[in-house]
């Protein structure tokens, strides 16, 4: 349950209205609860808002790619309600349960992976004696 309350469009302010039409616009006519949370600070909410719509936006990497980050990096944080979100999106893209659990997989791999080069405080390039460096 969320600590903020859901802003609805009856409730909202002339401010929270306006961002709400361009999330409703960028959405197909809903608003997601993301950003009804978002609107118990106007500001934050346009703020925001502009922000993902920008860096959503396909420009040198596509939309897929995107999302799949977005999914990856929402599996890593552990945040319920962006996994949900991104794998939608990534269905309605023609993803399955076989890509999805395909990009788990590699998001899995490489969690392990770092943490286990953090823990052993590998840096790149690795230092090297002046030995085996001549070799």
């Amino acid at each position: 349950m969320p600590i903020l309350k859901l802003v609805s469009e009856r409730e909202a302010e002339p401010r929270v209205r306006e961002a709400f039409a361009r999330v409703k616009e960028h959405y197909g006519g809903y608003v997601p609860d993301l950003y009804r949370l978002f609107a118990n600070d106007p500001a934050y909410l346009e703020s925001v808002s502009r922000h993902i719509f920008t860096v959503m936006e396909p420009r040198n990497i596509d939309a897929k790619t995107k999302e799949i980050i977005a999914f990856a990096i929402s599996a890593v944080n552990g945040c319920d309600f962006c996994i949900n979100a991104h794998n939608l999106a990534l269905r309605r893209m023609g993803l399955g349960d076989a890509e999805l659990a395909e990009i788990l997989g590699v998001v899995a791999l490489w969690e392990e992976v770092t943490r286990f080069n953090i823990g052993a405080r590998l840096q790149w390039p690795a230092p090297r004696p002046a030995t085996e460096a001549a070799a």
